[in-house]
């Protein structure tokens, strides 16, 4: 009896220095479906300036390719440390080029730069996942943070913007039935009151024009809990030797008396 007994106090002290160490990534927004799925089909145009920049008053007419800029919304329910953004896109035509922002909110929008990601000859001709963040195959820190701190209950954005001028990537919708608000999914153009023409740019600080009540393009937002909040390694000695104690000291008070 004794021997499972510490060999159960073992296993706890084991699981419990494997949690207070363990500094996992987690998921901070993720509207990918099981297995990181996503539409294969649709998708939204990040494209450059040298593409139409605006488009006639007659939605209807409007079947080209505009310079736009697509940003998404998210909110930390937790305080993190950025890890990466995975995101379901490619390459239609142009220079194999993208960048990707982490960016604050300001009333509903797209607002200042937080950090801003370089992304060289990684996409394909068919829609895939980058896995974009610091130490990743052909991603470059332009300007920021690699690790920016997103507080609990902040609203960020991240926009992907076309690197080069002649860039005509694709970011996919996501499948799972995501259907944008009236503050979460903005595009870099403006709508003239007058006449109702569109005008769109290859931009990552806007103007920003938001869109109601249409699919969200896939994306995940991945980080880790600071490290302030994970315990110190001199309180995970305590609690370990605490534990250590219960190892050795515990069976025996399980004794019956006259044993």
């Amino acid at each position: 009896m004794q021997t499972i007994v510490k060999r159960g106090y073992g296993v706890a002290l084991c699981v419990f220095l494997a949690a207070a160490l363990a500094h996992a990534t987690s998921i901070i927004y993720s509207n990918f479906g099981p297995g990181m799925s996503f539409d294969t089909v649709d998708s939204y145009y990040v494209t450059g300036s040298s593409f139409s920049s605006t488009c006639p008053p007659s939605p209807a007419s409007c079947d080209v390719a505009l310079a736009e800029s697509v940003g998404v919304q998210f909110t930390p329910s937790s305080t993190y440390t950025f890890d990466d953004v995975q995101v379901p896109v490619f390459l239609q035509a142009g220079t194999n080029n993208l960048d990707v922002y982490l960016e604050t909110d300001s009333s509903g929008q797209p607002g200042s730069i937080v950090s801003e990601f370089q992304v060289d000859d990684e996409m394909t001709s068919s829609p895939t996942v980058l896995l974009v963040g610091e130490g990743q195959a052909g991603v470059t820190l332009v300007q920021g943070a690699a690790d920016p701190t997103l507080d609990m209950g902040s609203a960020y954005w991240l926009v992907l913007s076309a690197g080069a001028a002649d860039t005509e990537a694709a970011w996919s919708f996501n499948s799972v039935g995501d259907i944008s608000t009236s503050t979460d999914l903005a595009v870099s153009c403006s709508v003239n009151l007058t006449t109702g023409a569109v005008s769109c740019y290859s931009s990552a600080t806007g103007p920003w024009l938001l869109a109601p009540g249409i699919e969200q393009p896939a994306f995940e937002i991945d980080g880790t809990v600071p490290s302030s909040t994970v315990p110190e390694p001199g309180t995970v000695a305590l609690m370990a030797l605490g534990l250590l104690a219960i190892l050795f000291i515990g069976p025996r008070r399980l004794r019956l008396p006259g044993r």
